[in-house]
């Protein structure tokens, strides 16, 4: 499974770079870019570039704006999907790391389900993509143009001047 991450996390103190070999737990975190909802559904997971999934996924918690999915792995958002337990999602998903949200602010919660795992860290990419600028001093990758590099660990601090986005390509290890 490929997991987005980009620098700010590492740099905010949440967790320390990344190597290859690493296993180490964490949540996982989806951004919906576009879905549609349905009355039922079977898990999928399809890879399209980068740390973005064609994914269909069966909603199994809300609370407030927390929303968790199943498609295969647990996943949280805070998006505010508008859709009801039991129902599925389909659509074009990003699927990341925790930044912090779910640790902490919802992982001691009561009733709130334990979605962090052991993951093992198998292989990184850097994205080469070149930054654009789409409004004054609001840089965004040039999707394009995607392209990344295989790095051995994450430099958060110095890769890409600090602004780096990261794919760990990991294995689930196990619950914790």
């Amino acid at each position: 499974m490929r997991i987005g991450l980009d620098a700010w996390i590492i740099q905010d103190g949440n967790y320390p770079d990344f190597s290859v070999g690493d296993v180490r737990c964490f949540a996982l975190e989806f951004y919906a870019k576009n879905f549609s909802i349905r009355g039922e559904g079977v898990s999928r997971c399809t890879l399209r570039k980068g740390c973005d999934y064609d994914l269909s996924a069966r909603i199994t918690f809300k609370k407030d704006n927390l929303t968790v999915i199943d498609f295969g792995h647990l996943a949280y958002s805070e998006q505010g999907i508008a859709a009801d337990v039991g129902v599925w999602i389909d659509g074009d998903f990003f699927v990341g790391i925790d930044p912090f949200m779910y640790s902490e602010n919802w992982e001691r919660s009561p009733n709130i389900p334990k979605i962090k795992c052991e993951w093992r860290i198998d292989r990184i990419f850097r994205q080469t993509t070149p930054l654009i600028e789409e409004k004054p001093r609001y840089f965004v990758r040039d999707e394009t143009r995607f392209s990344e590099i295989e790095i051995d660990r994450t430099n958060a601090w110095e890769d890409d001047n600090g602004n780096a986005s990261y794919a760990l390509e990991c294995s689930k290890v196990g619950a914790v």
